[in-house]
């Protein structure tokens, strides 16, 4: 593990030393644009109902598409940051970081832009999850995660949507 730190310090390092060199090209898909903002965010985790805020925005000279999740005061306490930039050759690159560590967050989601959202999968060791996030009628937002474990059917993990909603004094600095 130390030794992945010390690769991402290094990889931080090379990319602050570049100093003037341009935004990292290509941006993630302009579909998150309309992302872009704050949300009230209802669903189920493994069929448990579950209350969340979350705000998206662009990153880092806009080379990156952040969401960010957190529950409401009173839930019991959730985050995650998730990060969507764009491979050269296009596909989306998902890296979900959560108060769960470590652990999930070193394999990335890969997928692919579509007309009103993204489609990724995340190859784990024990069989792909798959998160499908659409626009839905009214501006609001669909996020469906499935597993297949290896072996057996695939099941649905969550299934959140996201209804726009005035910014209020919720902080989402990380």
């Amino acid at each position: 593990m130390h030794l992945r730190i010390g690769g991402l310090i290094a990889t931080v390092g090379l990319a602050l030393a570049a100093g003037n060199a341009q935004a990292a090209e290509p941006k993630p898909a302009r579909v998150f644009d309309r992302l872009a903002g704050c949300w009230s965010v209802t669903g189920q985790v493994r069929g448990k109902p579950i209350r969340n805020l979350a705000s998206g925005r662009w990153v880092i000279d806009g080379a990156y598409f952040l969401l960010q999740l957190k529950t409401p005061p009173g839930e019991k306490p959730y985050q995650a940051a998730i990060f969507f930039g764009r491979k050269e050759k296009g596909e989306i690159l998902i890296h979900w970081l959560d108060r769960f560590g470590a652990e999930y967050s070193q394999y990335p989601g890969v997928g692919v832009e579509t007309a009103t959202g993204v489609d990724a999968t995340w190859a784990y060791p024990d069989g792909p999850t798959r998160n499908r996030i659409s626009l839905l009628p009214g501006g609001r937002w669909r996020m469906l995660i499935t597993e297949e474990p290896t072996g057996k059917p695939e099941d649905v993990f969550s299934d959140y949507v996201f209804a726009p909603m005035a910014c209020g004094k919720e902080s989402f600095a990380l």
